[in-house]
Order: structure tokens, then sequence, then C-alpha cells
């Protein structure tokens, strides 16, 4: 599987022709591509044939497609078209461009404005998902891009539901056939690595431990992977304000993060709950800052006032 999956101006499906790599891992590559019909830019994510030629594997891919193409969301990728080219499963999306947060976060951490909008967003995109309802199951950093415009806005988009599957199933406790622990350690939820309970509580924590690491420039936990699974299962993390003592956590903000990152479900705010509190605190924070900017003009104006006559 060390050969490339397309070159470079091949056409896939006999109307995407290929363009540069953008990114490849275990199961397969994602590549720039032009759709030549509708002449637009896109992005094409090919499955290796011996991967895609594995039963639970063809069903995850053709899933990630059925899935992600229901959410229609703002922040969530749009999925063009779906099919099988030489033996190759590919899904075509919309191209993004921009970086993943876990590029984004490398200059520093983020204003806490700007945190508390990408964090906004995506519990607005889980929102939508767990409306199907569908549970995502590897949020993490990786999997959050972010796209700024000229104007400095970002828009936050998830990508990646390949792992997600709908909550409603009969066989919702269990995330695999072989019963193999699905997610990443870092961001992973206590019920993931117990392979039972898993729901849209799950990745609320998961946004729990990407929010932690924002605010306080680490993840809640760090360790080799199992120490990490242990730490997620039975760990409880420092509060972020302790873990960075360099960095200013509003008591509101840190207690949110700490709600979400509840080894019990049921004590973690849902998706809706926490877009309104992040919601909540990203006002009183303009808030302050506009106090904070009129009391500075008041302040330079009194001193004019103050000054002697020339």
């Amino acid at each position: 599987m060390s050969e490339a999956l397309a070159q470079p101006g091949e056409v896939i499906g006999g109307r995407y022709r290929v363009g540069a790599l953008l990114g490849e891992g275990g199961m397969g590559a994602v590549y720039e591509a032009f759709q030549t019909q509708l002449n637009r830019p896109v992005a094409i994510k090919l499955l290796h044939p011996e991967i895609g030629a594995q039963q639970e594997a063809r069903a995850r891919f053709e899933r990630e497609a059925r899935v992600t193409a229901a959410l229609r969301h703002p922040h969530t990728v749009e999925i063009y078209d779906f099919g099988e080219d030489a033996g190759r499963l590919f899904l075509v999306m919309e191209r993004l461009e921009g970086a993943p947060l876990s590029h984004v976060m490398r200059a520093g951490l983020l204003p806490l404005a700007r945190t508390l909008e990408i964090v906004r967003q995506v519990a607005d995109a889980l929102v939508a998902a767990h409306a199907l309802p569908l549970i995502h199951r590897d949020l993490k950093p990786e999997n959050l891009f972010i796209e700024r415009d000229d104007r400095g806005h970002d828009r936050a988009v998830v990508v990646d539901f390949g792992l997600g599957f709908i909550a409603e199933r009969e066989d919702a406790d269990r995330l695999t056939s072989a019963d193999v622990i699905m997610g990443t350690p870092s961001y992973i939820s206590p019920e993931q690595i117990h392979m039972k309970n898993l729901g849209p509580w799950s990745d609320v924590y998961s946004l729990g431990c990407i929010l932690y690491e924002m605010i306080a420039g680490e993840p809640p936990f760090d360790g080799a992977p199992m120490l990490l699974l242990s730490k997620h299962a039975f760990g409880e993390p420092v509060p972020p304000s302790r873990r960075n003592a360099d960095v200013f956590v509003p008591r509101s903000l840190e207690a949110l993060v700490m709600q979400m990152l509840s080894k019990r479900p049921e004590e973690r705010p849902s998706a809706a709950a926490t877009r309104a509190a992040v919601e909540q605190l990203a006002q009183t924070l303009g808030e302050r800052e506009r106090s904070r900017g009129a009391g500075a003009l008041v302040e330079r104006a009194a001193r004019m006032v103050d000054a002697p006559a020339p």
C-alpha cells in the first residue's frame, strides 16, 4: 500500500481530475481534484483497494459518505459524490482552505474570544449531528479544520465522520464487531474505553478535551497511549488554570470545561447546552472588553481636560 493511490492528471470516475496529495493515512489518501463537468475544485478521498475489499472497512467508508451528506451543516464538510473507480472507493467533498486546528494551535494559544467562537461552531455542528442521531466518536484537533477569511472570521469545520455511527442501532454499545477501542487516546471518552454507554455525551467529553488544550496549551492528560487510556478512564484532570498558571481562565469557563470532562456522562452538558454556555461566555467577555475600552477613553479624555493650558 506504499504506492500512490492516484497520479496527478488522472481522472477518477470519469469526471474528477486528480491534483496534489493533501494527506494520507492507513486507510487511504486525500487529493486535490477538479470536477471537470461543473468546473469547480474539490477534494477526493480514495480508499486503498486492499482495505476497500474488507466488508467492515467498506461499510464504514460508505457510512461516512451517507451520514456526512445527511448533515448539510455550515460547520461540517459538504459531500458531493461517492463511487468506485478501478477497485478504489472514492468520496468527493468540498475543498477546504485553511489548516487543521492542531496546526493552528502550534503558533501558541489563541485569543480567548477566538477560542470560544471556534468551540461554539463545533458545538453547533454536534447539535445537528446528534439530532440524527449521529455520534462522531473521534473528535480531535486534527479533525477540526479552520478556515479564516480576509476579515479574520473563522469557520470551523468538523471532518472525518468515518468512525461515527447512528446511536439508535441495536448494537450502539459496541464500538466495532471486534470490540476494538475506537478514538484517539488524548481525547477519548471514558465510556469509549469501557466500550459501553456510548452516546452524544462522548463527543462532548472529547470537545472538552479540545477546549482544555486550547486554553491551557496542553490536553487534560499526558503520557503514553495506554497510560492515557487509564487516565481518561479513572483519573481526574487538573483544572486548566492550575495546569498553566500563566494563562487567565475565567471561572465560568473553567467550570464548563470541568463539567464537560466529568467521568459521569449524565453530569456533562449536552452539545446544545455547551453551545449556549460558550455563547454566554463570549457575550460576557465582549461586554467586559467594551467596558474596558470605554473606561480607557474616559480616562484619556479626563487627562486632556485636566492638562494645564499651554
